[in-house]
């Protein structure tokens, strides 16, 4: 049954009160999705002295997608001691620098995780 109630003079409408436990593969790849969000985030954040965000420069101006690939798999490894990342692949439009695809697989406790993360 859905509840409403007042915070701060705004309307919260809470529809599932549910709640669960993420566990196993699904929770790495969720703590990934993080990392991943942030590691990218830092580097479009950051400027390269011509005043491009670095991946933009990275990617596009100055093709060297193995630093950022070294810096994401290094994001996604980090994730979990037992995760082995064996495959990340960065996709960027040069007509739309801002928008960064990764896409990942890994091994985790015996099975092949993976994600297609867009930034």
């Amino acid at each position: 049954m859905p509840t409403t109630t007042k915070m701060d003079g705004t309307d919260l409408d809470i529809t599932d009160t549910k709640s669960s436990t993420v566990t196993g593969g699904e929770a790495v790849a969720a703590i990934v999705n993080a990392r991943v969000q942030t590691a990218v985030g830092e580097w479009y954040a950051d400027r390269h002295a011509t005043g491009l965000p670095l991946w933009q420069f990275f990617l596009i101006n100055s093709p060297s997608p193995h630093l950022m690939e070294k810096a994401i798999t290094e994001a996604i490894q980090g994730a979990d001691p037992a995760l082995t990342v064996t495959n990340v692949v960065l996709d960027v439009d040069p007509d739309d620098p801002r928008t960064l695809k990764v896409t990942w697989e890994g091994e985790y406790d015996g099975a092949t995780i993976g994600a297609e993360i867009e930034t």
